[in-house]
């Protein structure tokens, strides 16, 4: 019988060296423990392989309880992968103690303090002081089921016992934090654009500090400073910024004899509120003092002279960064009076640990400022470089457009102008374009996807962030810290990081944590005297203190081209008109009236009377109003002038007349509309004219109680509290209201209001 060669050679031309190698089967192979294990490692190969691709993490559930009483973790049943392709399996709950974790004496321990000790930092100073690990779900194999091995009946010695299986496992460990990750091409970016701008600084090119530019640091602080005479009537006012660097003052000056006192008001900038306030005596405020800071002064005569010191907290709205900042302010009097504003010290930033600061950076994976900033000027640069690009595989190449290669240089110029305050046309700033374009290049060249890569020795996933003691006992636990999830599309995750972008599962974590942040906030009832100061905080009649001095008037957005008047619905149906803008003229007009109109034989009456006739026409609704003349049509006139979203009397004050009465009787219901424009016209009259009655018989009524007094028993403001347990305001207000009108003790609460202002 012929035998059958075989001949051993590659035959596949071209193939390349390495990769897995399978056991490849036939009748009558004698196969030994090499050859199944061969077997093994190959499916086993094909299976890390495919798990990789699918990325690291937490697939599902492996949610892990801390016990503090109990001192002890419970890990819920799930399934996780590793950087290697383990699978990690935990089939029932488990509960693992604190001592089997942490053992002081182990090397795992030792690790972790020296992971949690800076290279700078001598650990014998701090000996109790904490130190950061995270908790790791690791993959192990425990071999199983021992067997004797048989082996030659003619050996001389005995033979052994080995195990049959190897059991897949898991286990928990304490490690230390991970590894930080490689800067990316925004970050290297960053950096290289920092260098740039110091350098320019240092050659004398006008350049804020990065720490500027990025949003850190207290912003500037408005400062308003008012001039009365001796009757209390404003004379002047000016407004300026105090920078808050320290030692650097803002001067303001006057030139006017007839001042006698100053009122000087700090408001916070847009987005900004003075959470705390004390003073030189240490005596702290809070909520009153949310968006602005007085300071009076009532001597201020030929030699009078402020000087005022306070500390104010200064943080944003949002959450983030608090800043303590040391004011001095003075102020000296004669004829040119001139005050003194500046910061002596500045302390911060102190981060809050509140959920509002967790959400400033749960989308970054680095610094939101510059991210932002990189990826604008990267999108205006791309898009106008773009459209000189030629084809790459013309010959010759294209020539580009110059007329568009020229606007291209021109929105360049002006991008890096607003976003990175830099000049391109300055020869030392060249260096600007080729980072941008070295930026481009990383880009080009990073989309390529090598794959997941373990950044240190331990191949598991981490479940949270422990801290300890040096001592070894566990002093808190975060589930969301450190814990990372397998996305199904881990490409997608890395083309998002290339762009400065957190990977998506970095995102949901961080806003789970923020949502369990929130849910965890123990409730606190606020009490009412506490709301209505945040409200006068906030609120000036119907203007809202947005920061820096500047009021957003809510009403004027509804006016005759305002915002809201942009808005069409979509069927096509015009808007319902918009209410007459405000009459600023006619309303001082009408104080003028009311002023006018006191005994000016009371002069410590007067102002009070004033204040208390503003105070009662903010507060009193036009709908309590007695009716004038015709009652049906005087009632249908207040529902129009309410439809037209004038609800008080300060309201009705603020609309010019002839231009309301034409917006009411567009108002008008087919039912209550009057015979014609003159009896519309009419009835708003009669509104104006029982409107006025009631100021004015509020303000005479103030005053007459001032003249029963003596003459040598002056009424002054603080008297109003007296004069309001007397039925001749309530009954003078109430002349013209409804039913049994304002209540005595609504009367007082005002009266109070009144007494209490300056």
């Amino acid at each position: 019988m012929t035998g059958t060669k075989h001949i051993f050679a590659p035959c596949v031309p071209g193939a390349l060296p390495g990769g897995l190698s399978r056991t490849e089967f036939y009748d009558g192979m004698v196969l030994s423990e090499r050859d199944m294990k061969r077997e093994q490692s190959y499916w086993q190969m094909k299976r890390r392989l495919t798990n990789r691709a699918l990325g690291s993490g937490v697939v599902w559930g492996l949610s892990v309880h801390w016990d503090a009483k109990a001192r002890a973790f419970t890990l819920c049943p799930g399934y996780g992968l590793s950087c290697c392709g383990d699978d990690l399996v935990v089939e029932c709950p488990a509960t693992v103690g604190e001592r089997e974790l942490v053992d002081i004496c182990s090397e795992d321990f030792r690790a972790i303090l020296k992971a949690g000790t800076g290279p700078c930092e001598d650990p014998c100073e701090r000996p109790d002081g904490p130190v950061e690990a995270c908790l790791m779900l690791e993959y192990v194999e425990c071999p199983e089921d021992s067997r004797r091995v048989f082996e030659d009946p003619c050996a001389t010695l005995p033979g052994g016992c080995r195990h049959g299986a190897m059991r897949e496992t898991v286990r928990l460990r304490l490690v230390p934090p991970p590894c930080p990750s490689e800067p990316g091409a925004v970050e290297r970016f960053c950096a290289r654009i920092g260098q740039l701008r110091e350098m320019l600084a240092a050659a004398g090119q006008a350049a804020p500090a990065q720490a500027e530019l990025a949003g850190s640091g207290p912003p500037s602080v408005m400062i308003e400073v008012r001039l009365r005479d001796a009757g209390g009537n404003a004379l002047e006012n000016r407004r300026d910024r105090i920078a808050s660097i320290a030692g650097r003052p803002t001067d303001i000056t006057f030139q006017n004899a007839a001042a006698r006192s100053i009122d000087i008001t700090l408001t916070p900038p847009l987005g900004y509120g003075f959470f705390k306030v004390r003073d030189e005596a240490g005596m702290e405020t809070r909520i009153e003092t949310l968006m602005e800071v007085r300071l009076s002064e009532s001597d201020l005569a030929q030699n009078g002279r402020m000087d005022r010191r306070l500390t104010v907290d200064l943080a944003p709205l949002a959450g983030g960064a608090s800043y303590a900042l040391d004011y001095h302010i003075a102020a000296t009097g004669g004829n040119a009076i001139a005050v003194s504003a500046r910061v002596e010290a500045v302390r911060g930033p102190v981060r809050v640990a509140d959920c509002g600061t967790l959400m400033r950076h749960w989308a970054f994976g680095l610094d939101p400022a510059c991210a932002a900033r990189t990826l604008l000027l990267a999108a205006i640069w791309g898009w106008f470089r773009g459209l000189t690009g030629t084809a790459p595989c013309t010959d010759p190449p294209d020539e580009p457009d110059r007329t568009r290669a020229a606007i291209a240089a021109l929105v360049s110029w002006l991008a890096w102008r607003i976003l990175w305050r830099i000049d391109l046309t300055d020869p030392k700033a060249a260096q600007a374009e080729r980072c941008l374009r070295q930026l481009f290049e990383e880009w080009c060249r990073e989309f390529n996807y090598r794959g997941p890569r373990c950044c240190d020795d331990h191949h598991g996933i981490h479940l949270g962030r422990v801290t300890l003691s040096r001592k070894g006992r566990i002093l808190c636990f975060d589930e969301w810290s450190c814990r990372r999830h397998v996305l199904t599309g881990p490409l997608l995750t890395h083309w998002t990081g290339l762009f400065g972008i957190a990977p998506l599962d970095v995102m949901a974590t961080r806003l789970a944590g923020w949502i369990c942040c929130v849910a965890r906030t123990p409730d606190r009832a606020l009490d009412p005297a506490e709301m209505k100061a945040i409200q006068a905080a906030l609120w000036t009649g119907n203007e809202l203190r947005v920061g820096g001095g500047e009021v957003l008037s809510l009403k004027a957005l509804l006016a005759p081209g305002g915002v809201m008047d942009r808005f069409q619905p979509l069927d096509g149906t015009p808007l319902t008109p918009a209410p007459p803008a405000p009459a600023p003229a006619f309303s001082a007009q009408i104080s003028r009236h009311l002023e006018a109109r006191l005994d000016t034989t009371r002069i410590m009456a007067r102002a009070p009377a004033i204040d208390m006739m503003r105070e009662i026409r903010a507060r009193l609704p036009l709908a309590e109003l007695k009716p004038l003349g015709d009652a049906a049509l005087f009632d249908a006139t207040l529902a129009a002038l309410g439809r037209a979203q004038v609800a008080t009397v300060d309201d009705l004050f603020g609309r010019d007349p002839e231009a309301l009465a034409e917006r009411v009787r567009a108002e008008f219901t087919e039912d209550e509309s009057p015979e014609d424009a003159a009896a519309a016209d009419k009835a708003v009259g009669l509104v104006y004219t029982v409107a006025l009655r009631t100021l004015e018989a509020v303000g005479d009524a103030v005053t007459a109680v001032a003249g029963e007094r003596a003459d040598d028993e002056p009424f002054t403001r603080a008297d109003l509290r007296e004069a309001a347990t007397t039925s001749a305001i309530r009954r003078a207000l109430n002349e013209h209201l409804r039913g049994r009108g304002v209540s005595t003790a609504a009367i007082r609460e005002i009266a109070g209001r009144v007494a209490e202002r300056r």
